[in-house]
């Protein structure tokens, strides 16, 4: 129970946040998607878009390696590289598995792994010792870490998989576990690794690598800049390897949020003044940064926040440099991922049913882009990830009452859907 509560708890990605996402929960990844300053297609306005859907189930006779046949696995997680690659991953018993698509999610592949530590992830739930992260900077160049005996184990391939280099690197005996992964280049990256958070804080570690992985070193932590408080944090940087917001979050306090930014590639960070609505409960489900702009002179940096009261918050810099927060009328938000900061998508489980909701002006509008059909959906389903790749294409990831994962793919916005 306590291994489903905290995975519940979450989500983005992808990337999305892998990347890009709201919320994706444990050891998040996240890696440079070219998604830049996205804008909603001629013909994606509310008054184009239709608030039912028509669902499809692939013919998994006919398509022996669809997600559902292959990727049988718990604690999954997907991140999808552009309309062609992606890896998905998660546990089968106490055995890591890593599986690749080349073709947009259709057909899936078990990719060869290295000698890995094995995790009974149903047992201890995510983000704990031994527990393998995942992230790719492109379809051939990718990364597996975890945490053990004070060491940081870094497994590297550049050829998407075929072969295996690892590197290992001495960290303080009280980290725990890997808060996030990620890389904006092949070659540039950070992570963010977290003491143990039983009691509501956990001590932060920022490391960063400039060559791959081969060699990381300590650039921050909770003894410097960094909040000690909080027992969950992510981390966004921009394109540029230098602007970064990291959100901590911490349930039992009275001051649930926290927001910090760097604009030295996380070698020094700022607090961020940020005044919480007075009905904002001590309960974020699920919360997202959104892409930095490398130019300072741009208003081009949020934070999206789900409360179980207020519903989406979105704390936005204006031109002062002040952190505003904006409520919208999304309640029961389950994810939220972002293309830009203008550019974003909501998924609301309202009345039963999973509706998209696209937002063009920052949040300050949302509109029904479609709806998840019922048909798709088993009962007391959990949303896991939302990720858009633009404002067309995106895929949902779910996992029903038996923690089977269900992956399902939008090609026009949301407005259809097809289980893969």
């Amino acid at each position: 129970m306590r291994a489903l509560l905290r995975l519940q708890l979450t989500v983005v990605t992808l990337a999305t946040l892998m990347v890009a996402g709201c919320a994706s929960p444990t050891a998040k990844s996240d890696s440079p998607s070219g998604k830049g300053d996205a804008q909603l297609k001629v013909g994606t306005s509310p008054k184009n878009t239709a608030s039912g859907a028509v669902g499809t189930a692939k013919d998994k006779t006919s398509d022996a390696h669809s997600f559902t046949d292959i990727v049988q696995v718990v604690g999954t997680h997907i991140q999808m590289l552009d309309h062609g690659n992606g890896y998905a991953w998660g546990y089968h018993g106490n055995d890591f598995h890593l599986f690749h698509t080349h073709d947009n999610g259709v057909s899936w592949q078990p990719c060869p792994l290295p000698a890995l530590p094995t995790y009974a992830y149903d047992e201890e739930g995510p983000g704990n010792k031994n527990d393998v992260s995942v992230t790719f900077a492109s379809d051939k160049t990718g990364w597996l870490t975890w945490v053990s005996n004070a060491r940081l184990h870094v497994m590297r391939t550049t050829d998407g998989g075929t072969t295996w280099k690892e590197n290992d690197v001495a960290i303080p005996a009280e980290i725990t576990n890997i808060g996030q992964l990620q890389f904006v280049s092949p070659q540039q990256g950070w992570m963010l690794l977290l003491g143990d958070k039983s009691t509501g804080a956990a001590a932060k570690y920022l490391y960063e690598t400039q060559n791959g992985g081969h060699s990381w070193k300590e650039v921050n932590s909770s003894t410097l800049d960094l909040p000690h408080n909080g027992d969950s944090a992510i981390m966004r940087f921009s394109s540029d390897g230098k602007h970064g917001t990291l959100v901590s979050t911490n349930s039992f306090s009275q001051q649930p949020l926290t927001i910090e930014t760097t604009n030295d590639a996380g070698a020094h960070w700022q607090n961020e003044a940020v005044t919480l609505p007075t009905t904002l409960v001590n309960q974020t489900l699920a919360y997202a940064t959104i892409p930095p702009a490398p130019n300072k002179s741009q208003v081009a940096n949020a934070v999206a926040v789900t409360d179980s009261a207020l519903g989406l918050l979105l704390f936005q810099r204006d031109a002062q440099g002040q952190w505003q927060p904006q409520t919208t009328s999304l309640q029961q938000v389950q994810a939220c991922t972002w293309l830009s900061v203008q550019v974003g998508f909501a998924l609301e489980h309202k009345d039963s049913h999973y509706l998209l909701y696209a937002t063009n002006d920052a949040g300050q509008s949302w509109y029904q882009a479609g709806s998840v059909p019922n048909d798709l959906l088993a009962d007391h389903m959990t949303v896991l990830q939302l990720d858009m790749a633009d404002t067309q294409t995106g895929w949902l990831l779910l996992q029903d009452s038996h923690l089977h994962p269900v992956l399902l793919e939008t090609t026009d916005g949301g407005l259809h859907w097809t289980q893969l």
